[in-house]
């Protein structure tokens, strides 16, 4: 596991992302704590991030989907949750 994906089982996004990764590997993304999940009604796969670090905005958003199409990934779909407490 690297540093960028989370270990725990419960759901700490607040992006889920539903994507197309040709490759099916781990996806790794600076300034995101991500963690795949091997189920998407739309692609391959849903990634579940949140920011490192700052809050969730409409910038954040679209540095996370240009990272991803720059990764060769296809986003498909993106669901917002309001930021988890803590």
């Amino acid at each position: 596991m690297n540093e960028t994906q989370c270990p725990v089982r419960e759901i700490f996004g607040v992006v889920f992302v539903e994507l197309i990764n040709p490759g099916g590997g781990p996806v790794c993304l600076p300034g995101w704590i991500t963690r795949l999940w091997p189920v998407a009604r739309l692609g391959d796969q849903t990634l579940e991030a949140r920011p490192s670090f700052g809050s969730l905005g409409t910038e954040a958003v679209d540095d996370l989907l240009r990272q991803l199409r720059d990764a060769g990934l296809t986003p498909l779909g993106v669901r917002l949750r309001s930021q988890p407490a803590g």
